[in-house]
């Protein structure tokens, strides 16, 4: 759910990027994607038309309908852009992940958690192949969000299904709290929507993409490592109370600043500061120790 906004590459080159895989392809596709040097195609005239809507509302894809004129040899042709797997596209898609910061070049745009290993066409490509190889429509993904998102899009009021990375804008306010419960042999901790929020997309990608069960599948994982990292300051360095808390924060800020305040770990190193309780070094090691059990 990140909520955090990604790299996007030039603004002016998405077409120029359209024309070279166009240029690329097979004769069979070539002639129906691009024409040639002198004269192009009707195809090459529509779908940069659409380049062209597209960037006008990017801000508000719901805005953007189907270009319905494409016949079914130029919607194969369309769709083959992406699919046709050539030197041009892998390049694309290379430049898509590497464009990213160190977080987001391995991890899912949408859900932070899960390893990259697609690309989403946040404008799902069977529905608008003309911006099948459009590279802001390309959000580097994990394999659940993929397919959870699917053919997603819109709801039946009309609004988008699942947040915009690229274009999107989210204030410093937290959208989830986390609150930790200590009790006697082991650390819970429960994660709720703020009751305030009432932007419709973020409900919308929280629900679609299951992200509070996910997160609370996560938390023991990244409570331990917070747990383990003070530990270790203590037992190498000899850090108290206040040094302990100092650390975390540090770390808090680095991951605000990478992952974004909205990140799983953002959202649980936050609720952890809140408690004494958990840089106490006798309990923490007690707790630690149940908890590292339980997750093997």
């Amino acid at each position: 759910m990140t909520f955090h906004k990604l790299n996007l590459l030039s603004s002016i080159e998405p077409f120029i990027n359209y024309e070279e895989i166009a240029k690329s392809k097979h004769k069979k596709y070539r002639e129906v994607l691009y024409g040639t040097d002198e004269v192009k195609t009707q195809t090459y005239t529509n779908v940069k038309n659409c380049y062209e809507l597209y960037e006008t509302h990017k801000e508000y894809l719901e805005r953007v309908v189907p270009f319905t004129n494409f016949n079914s040899t130029e919607k194969e042709a369309l769709l083959h852009c992406y699919t046709g797997n050539t030197k041009a596209v892998r390049e694309l898609r290379n430049a898509i992940i590497k464009n990213q910061n160190i977080h987001y070049t391995t991890k899912c745009a949408y859900c932070g958690i899960g390893d990259t290993n697609y690309l989403d066409h946040y404008l799902p490509k069977d529905n608008f192949p003309e911006y099948a190889v459009h590279s802001h429509n390309l959000v580097p993904c994990c394999s659940y969000c993929n397919e959870k998102k699917s053919m997603l899009f819109l709801d039946g009021d009309g609004i988008r299904k699942i947040f915009n990375p690229y274009f999107e804008e989210v204030g410093e306010e937290p959208i989830i709290n986390c609150t930790l419960e200590c009790l006697e042999t082991t650390l819970k901790g429960h994660l709720i929507i703020r009751d305030d929020i009432d932007n419709q997309v973020w409900l919308n990608h929280l629900s679609t993409l299951d992200l509070i069960r996910r997160y609370q599948n996560e938390l023991p994982r990244v409570l331990c490592t917070i747990m383990y990292d003070i530990m270790v300051v203590c037992d190498e360095v000899g850090e108290d109370f206040t040094g302990s808390k100092r650390v975390i924060n540090r770390k808090l800020k680095e991951i605000e600043r990478i992952q974004g305040r909205n990140s799983l770990e953002a959202i649980v190193y936050r609720a952890y500061l809140e408690v004494d309780q958990l840089f106490d070094m006798k309990y923490l090691r007690k707790v630690y120790v149940e908890m590292t059990h339980l997750l093997h």
